[in-house]
């Protein structure tokens, strides 16, 4: 069966996006969501539409009609040809403007005027943004500094994140846990008093510049507040706070990197560690396998008790649990055997980390000529 679908019976929507400019398009056909038919064909005309590097969460077939559509920094669709693009993965950037917020041009003369320059301002501060590979921004901006406060923050937030892995690095290297060490080597970690210490040292190279950096971050926000065209004192404030902030968090992040490449873990002390609770990590599984036989708060009374008990005694929770008639009742000794076994409680851990790992796989650091990325 033929249908002929006549385009002016489609509606037109016409939207501006959230990338840049305006995109025009007739829905034609669209399948039942949830199902295997669930697809939309969609014809669409973008004059003035420009999308960076991005992705989709759905599979993409493109049939070019008419012009040029960049998909890659070296890949050109012509028209009347087709592409596939699957689902999750990143297609351009097409030709446009950078959109990089921050690292733009500053080029405003002394008051921001580019007055000095007659009518060419315009055209030299084009002219110059090319040479540099640095986008035009609408205005100059000698005392609009919101774009070195958000470089200051994002150097905060970067050196927090490093901050916290150190610290549970740090954590899980202490004589009572001792799962995790930094890579051993000649003169690392050891101690003047101590021999037989190993200080976990990248670790405390990065906690230290985590507590440093975020005073100078505050700094970099106080000095946005600025005069008039030509602030006094804020962004002299900066000449020192910027170079201290990268020197810190790009030390930080090297001493990371070379001890997360060597860490030694020792499975055999993780293992052990489960059992320094004698099985109490496991009351929540036999609680909700116990609550579908006699409900929740039957449940969770029955094994709290025997949660005390196990403290109380110095015995392992399995054991408690297994003597206790109540519960024998409706877990038999091969199910408790089963929900003591710490693999049998992952959840969905091992899908988030390899979701984690994909999304890891499929970033790359973009160049100063190429698009954002999402």
């Amino acid at each position: 069966m033929v249908q002929v679908i006549s385009l002016e019976s489609v509606p037109l929507v016409e939207r501006a996006h959230v990338r840049e400019g305006t995109m025009r398009s007739r829905r034609l056909l669209v399948g039942e969501s949830g199902t295997p038919g669930n697809f939309s064909l969609q014809l669409s005309s973008t004059p003035t539409y420009y999308s960076p590097r991005h992705r989709h969460n759905f599979d993409q077939v493109r049939f070019q009609l008419e012009g040029d559509f960049d998909f890659a920094a070296d890949g050109v669709m012509k028209p009347g040809s087709v592409a596939y693009f699957p689902e999750g993965t990143y297609y351009g950037p097409q030709s446009g403007p950078t959109l990089s917020t921050t690292l733009v041009l500053q080029f405003g003369g002394a008051v921001g005027t580019l007055a000095s320059l007659g009518d060419r301002g315009v055209d030299i501060a084009n002219a110059l943004g090319k040479e540099l590979r640095l986008a035009v921004p609408n205005l100059p901006w000698h005392s609009h500094r919101d774009r070195i406060a958000e470089v200051a923050t994002t150097f905060g937030l970067l050196a927090g994140t490093l901050g916290k892995i150190a610290r549970d690095i740090s954590l899980h290297t202490q004589t009572e846990v001792a799962e995790i060490f930094e890579p051993a080597g000649e003169g690392r970690g050891g101690s003047s008093t101590m021999p037989h210490k190993r200080n976990p040292v990248a670790a405390a190279v990065v906690l230290a510049a985590s507590v440093r950096i975020p005073g100078l971050v505050s700094s970099a926000l106080s000095s946005i507040v600025q005069e008039e065209e030509r602030g006094l004192g804020g962004w002299h404030a900066e000449w020192e706070i910027m170079p201290e902030l990268i020197s810190l968090t790009g030390g930080a992040l090297h001493h990371l990197t070379g001890a997360l490449s060597g860490l030694e873990v020792d499975v055999a002390k993780m293992h052990d560690n489960l059992d320094v609770t004698h099985g109490l990590i496991f009351a929540e599984a036999v609680q909700m396998a116990l609550a579908r036989e006699i409900g929740r708060l039957a449940a969770h009374d029955r094994v709290e008790a025997a949660a005390k008990r196990a403290r109380k005694e110095g015995r392992n929770l399995k054991a408690i649990l297994a003597a206790d008639a109540e519960v024998t009742k409706h877990l038999n000794a091969k199910e408790l055997d089963r929900l003591f076994e710490p693999r049998n409680y992952l959840g969905v851990a091992n899908e988030f980390i390899d979701r984690v790992l994909k999304a890891h796989s499929s970033v790359r650091l973009k160049t100063p000529s190429e698009g954002d990325s999402h």
